[in-house]
């Protein structure tokens, strides 16, 4: 029987990017595009979300071949270009609004001692003057970050001979869904080919806002770039809440400041279809949560001088724990969601591709799962005593396929978790590491929990090779730095 699967892939920079990216490597490969109904993103894998909607469309399925080359320029950026700071399409960019404020840190210092010296005369008022004109050549450079960024995504990926390509124009079978959060509002505000909606707001239509700026809104990180403000007029929405005023325009920044895993799309769809004038939703079966946030474990913060340093440096560690630690609990409750539903016998079943997941430990967990309490009812406690068989099963042949290869799984598992969160390239090995580790979970996963196929694991240069034809790498290799 045919299933309408949901996808979220979480925020992480280029790290989600390539967690994203490795198990829909897997998902084609067991023949489950043509099943995909919707993927919903933040940050990072808003980017790979993107990609997807540009390259591929109508209803044909997609090979491994064909998706390959669909994702083969992506891949090679995020390995070794990488898209702002640095990035071949920002440099200039970075290095002139650097260079900018030196010159007003030099010309600051510069009017200083020169007022020191002779005091507040001609000279000493000249170097003041082109001092302020630099700082606010720079101060304004530095807010055009988040434009920056999208004009790179734009040359990047999303063009349409030589032109960013419209949001609206990129309307396929799957339903992409790029989730950014309002500030104003404090929730999501949802951007689609077909329709784009927030509570407060509504449902509107995408007009021509570019497919690089909404994917760039959805990984808009808080301090890395500025907010983006979009007049709501050309949106023309309509059935906001009667006690919400009219709003002219919409602050946004990345979609996981709300929710970093983009699954509070899929999990409220249903209300949705049934609440809001969207246009038509199919309904989602399962779901599969490509999650590259996590806590990267214990860091000594060493001392730092002078004080403000570490002042910001703590308070940047402040906002990523807290940035983090919101998935947890919406992990739990997921996953709580997925096995009442299971013993209900009906509603979403799901499984979590978590990018701190060792494959091996998860999966020899399973092959000990307890029988399921007697619920009182035969018919469920037989149906539940053969779902429990078959997942244990199911998750001995994926123990199998796993101990077939040589690999430090939990080593590959700490390693990927700690890969930083940015937009600059990540390495070749880096990015293998990534692609590789999330192939492989999602299989294990999306096989013991949904009964997807189980395939022997790849070859790790099924991926190196997308990078460069002479890069190779092995299994092995994956487990040191």
């Amino acid at each position: 029987m045919t299933q309408h699967i949901g996808v979220a892939m979480s925020g992480g920079g280029h790290r989600a990017s390539a967690w994203a990216l490795g198990a829909m490597f897997y998902l084609v490969h067991a023949g489950k595009y043509e099943e995909l109904a919707t993927i919903s993103s933040v940050s990072g894998g808003s980017i790979t979300n993107g990609v997807l909607a540009h390259e591929f469309s109508g209803l044909a399925s997609v090979d491994d071949e064909k998706f390959a080359r669909g994702v083969q320029h992506l891949i090679r950026n995020v390995a070794d270009e990488g898209l702002f700071f640095w990035g071949p399409k920002t440099n200039a960019y970075v290095r002139t609004t650097l260079a900018l404020a030196g010159l007003a840190v030099a010309g600051l210092l510069t009017t200083i001692v020169w007022t020191a010296v002779t005091g507040l005369r001609l000279g000493a008022l000249i170097s003041l003057v082109v001092t302020a004109l630099l700082m606010i050549l720079a101060v304004a450079a530095f807010e055009r970050r988040s434009i920056k960024a999208d004009e790179a995504l734009a040359a990047e990926h999303f063009h349409t001979s030589g032109t960013a390509t419209p949001l609206a124009a990129v309307n396929r079978h799957i339903t992409h869904v790029f989730c950014a959060t309002e500030l104003q509002e404090g929730r999501h505000f949802y951007m689609s080919p077909a329709f784009v909606y927030s509570w407060a707001n509504g449902v509107g239509r995408p007009a021509s806002l570019p497919l690089s700026t909404a994917v760039q809104a959805s990984a808009c990180l808080p301090g890395a770039f500025a907010a983006r403000r979009l007049a709501t007029a050309p949106f023309a929405f309509s059935g906001s809440p009667a006690d919400t005023p009219a709003h002219d325009s919409v602050v946004l920044v990345d979609g996981g400041v709300y929710d970093n895993m983009a699954e509070q799309w899929l999990r409220r769809l249903p209300d949705r279809v049934t609440q809001v004038h969207l246009p038509k939703q199919l309904p989602i079966d399962q779901v599969l949560v490509e999650n590259a946030s996590a806590l990267p474990g214990w860091r000594k913060a060493a001392p730092a001088w002078p004080a403000v340093v570490r002042e910001v440096r703590d308070l940047l560690a402040d906002k990523n724990v807290m940035y983090l630690q919101t998935t947890s609990t919406r992990r739990a409750d997921m996953i709580a969601t997925w096995q009442a539903n299971e013993v209900l016998g009906t509603g979403v079943r799901g499984g979590l591709v978590h990018i701190a997941q060792d494959p091996h430990a998860a999966v020899t967990r399973m092959t000990r799962e307890p029988v399921p309490q007697p619920t009182g009812n035969p018919a469920t406690d037989a149906r539940l005593a053969a779902e429990h068989q078959g997942r244990v099963s199911r998750a001995r042949a994926a123990l199998a396929k796993l101990d077939a290869v040589n690999a430090d799984w939990a080593t590959i598992a700490r390693i990927n978790t700690g890969v930083p969160t940015v937009l600059r390239k990540l390495g070749r090995k880096t990015t293998v590491r990534l692609l590789y580790g999330s192939y492989v979970v999602a299989m294990c996963t999306a096989h013991v929990e949904l009964a997807y196929p189980l395939y022997d694991l790849p070859d790790p240069n099924v991926f190196a090779t997308l990078i460069a034809d002479d890069y190779s790498v092995a299994v092995s290799d994956l487990g040191t730095p």
